[in-house]
């Protein structure tokens, strides 16, 4: 969690809040990077502003909270990693003034789904091999970008805001087991790929 503040305690309820709410009385700074850095978590701060050039990378949820504006004319970037099937990390702006957006917020894709391989048992004896269906894993879907705000949401040429891709679904590999004997016939093999994750949404 990075706050932006001089002489102010962190309430421990931001800590697990998934919308961080600024507590009255506290003297928070403005959150100005002059240079490219890397964000967990949340940003607390009595203004955001991020200069173009500048890029913000986080590689889990990040939610930005100002007392007043928002403005970003550098960029907010979520990667993807993480095991198969999870879900893009997610962007939140909470605002109490304006969000003027002049570069790019884009959210995280999911991760794309194992590949599933199963092998039909042999018979112990003479018979038929052991039928058999292989259903890959579900990809993760695409994060989201939030702005919640009373002020409003300004677009300026160039800017920009990019949901995450949906993760590919897992290929399902099937081996039909081999028959025993003069009348064992192979088993039936049968694939199905996973689904693919669902792209994430833009809420404003």
């Amino acid at each position: 969690m990075t706050v932006a503040r001089k002489g102010c305690a962190v309430p421990s309820v931001f800590r697990f809040l998934s919308i961080v709410i600024v507590a009255s009385g506290c003297d928070y700074a403005p959150f100005t990077p002059t240079a490219s850095k890397t964000v967990r978590g949340a940003i607390v701060a009595t203004q955001v502003d991020i200069p173009a050039g500048v890029t913000i990378s986080t590689d889990r949820d990040l939610v930005i909270q100002s007392q007043t504006d928002v403005v970003i004319r550098g960029s907010i970037v979520a990667g993807t990693g993480g095991v198969s099937g999870r879900r893009g990390p997610s962007i939140t702006i909470v605002a109490a003034g304006d969000v003027r957006i002049a570069g790019e917020i884009r959210a995280g894709n999911g991760v794309a789904g194992t590949v599933v391989e199963v092998r039909g048992a042999v018979p112990a004896g003479p018979g038929p091999g052991q039928d058999i269906v292989a259903v890959g894993d579900w990809g993760g879907d695409g994060g989201s970008i939030v702005i919640e705000t009373p002020g409003a949401v300004i677009f300026e040429p160039g800017g920009r805001l990019v949901a995450g891709d949906g993760g590919g679904g897992g290929a399902g590999r099937s081996f039909g087991g081999a028959g025993s004997g003069s009348l064992g016939q192979g088993g039936l093999a049968r694939s199905v790929g996973g689904t693919g994750g669902a792209g994430g949404s833009l809420i404003v």
